[in-house]
């Protein structure tokens, strides 16, 4: 993150970007030359040292909105100085990338820990936050003014707009249906949980690779059970950053989005299996979709509680079971019905032992 890691920042630019180094300065001074930056944007930059920044090329943060997560928990852990200094050498890059499948970059580059969020993994997450943004606001009353038909038709409309993501006519149909029918509160409020949502999942998929990082996870190994070891541990240490990311904030844990933003670390998870060939099989680095899902699922409860863990299974229960958004062949995301009160037994030995 910061880009005194300078083996990671030009590996990033030479071969992912294929940009120079300054492409954002170029552009932000492109937008304001032709006049094209939106006005609050321009508000913005008269205010702010991010064009004197760019010139020096002395910027402290990725060029990520993800760097949001790495900011809270480095305040929030100033103390912490093993976490401080393993963000301090970390670079998040965003790459717009068309490739067939989505990636996160492995941080195990040459000491240095360079991590990608490439564009189709934050656009699938996208896709799968507005579904559960509708499945929220219509659970919590944001419809009940309207017709009872409504619910229905703006999820329809929801995953048909996922399922052809390039469409301009339904993107705008879907967005005018919020907007005739509740009006720009409601279009905002729609907004807003999309944030919210959004925030975590790609919080967790950063989370997990800073995992890697902070447990010094040096590379793969020739053992499975190692390997599928330091998979889960960057899942626990992703949950974990999240929960003190939230609480960077100084936001109580009872707020009233929280069960909407632990949705956002499962469907993360989601995503992960959407892109899977078998999400019920292990591979050779990585343990399966299903048992990273019921760690996840653990370690919410751990840190955030029972109801908590059983709602964000339940959203993904009701997503993967009934949304029609995608067809598996293979049903990955049932748990035990005993799973959550199986938790609570061991809760208490962890914490001791944690102690």
């Amino acid at each position: 993150m910061n880009v005194n890691n300078d083996l990671a920042r030009q590996t990033f630019f030479q071969n992912y970007k294929n940009e120079s180094i300054n492409i954002e300065l170029e552009r932000i001074t492109n937008a304001l030359r032709n006049n094209t930056m939106h006005p609050k944007g321009v508000e913005f930059l008269k205010k702010s040292s991010l064009i004197k920044d760019l010139e020096r090329d002395s910027l402290i943060f990725s060029n990520d909105t993800t760097c949001d997560l790495i900011v809270h928990t480095v305040y929030n852990y100033t103390k912490n100085k093993k976490l401080k200094e393993t963000i301090n050498n970390i670079y998040v890059g965003f790459v717009e990338t068309k490739d067939e499948n989505p990636h996160v970059n492995d941080p195990f580059f040459d000491g240095s820990r360079l991590i990608i969020i490439d564009a189709k993994t934050s656009f699938i997450l996208d896709q799968i936050g507005e579904i559960i943004a509708i499945k929220y606001m219509s659970s919590h009353g944001y419809f009940n003014s309207l017709n009872e038909k409504f619910d229905r038709e703006i999820l329809q409309r929801c995953i048909q707009k996922q399922l052809n993501p390039y469409s301009k006519d339904l993107l705008y149909e879907f967005e005018d249906l919020i907007l005739k029918n509740g009006g720009e509160k409601l279009v905002d409020n729609f907004a807003e949980l999309i944030s919210k949502i959004t925030e975590t999942s790609i919080g967790f998929v950063v989370g997990h690779e800073i995992g890697h990082c902070l447990l010094n996870h040096t590379g793969y190994t020739n053992n499975v059970n190692v390997d599928h070891n330091m998979e889960i541990q960057a899942d626990e240490c992703g949950v974990f950053l999240v929960r003190d990311y939230l609480r960077s904030y100084d936001l109580d844990l009872s707020q009233k989005h929280l069960d909407l933003q632990i949705c956002g670390v499962a469907s993360s998870i989601i995503s992960m299996a959407l892109s899977s060939g078998s999400p019920l099989l292990d591979g050779r680095s990585h343990p399966s979709i299903r048992k990273r899902y019921g760690s996840v699922i653990f370690s919410i409860q751990r840190l955030f509680g029972k109801v908590f863990a059983q709602e964000a299974n339940k959203m993904v229960d009701w997503f993967c079971a009934e949304s029609g958004y995608h067809q598996w062949r293979e049903i990955w995301w049932t748990l035990p019905s005993n799973y959550f009160d199986e938790i609570e037994k061991l809760i208490p030995e962890l914490e001791k032992n944690a102690e």
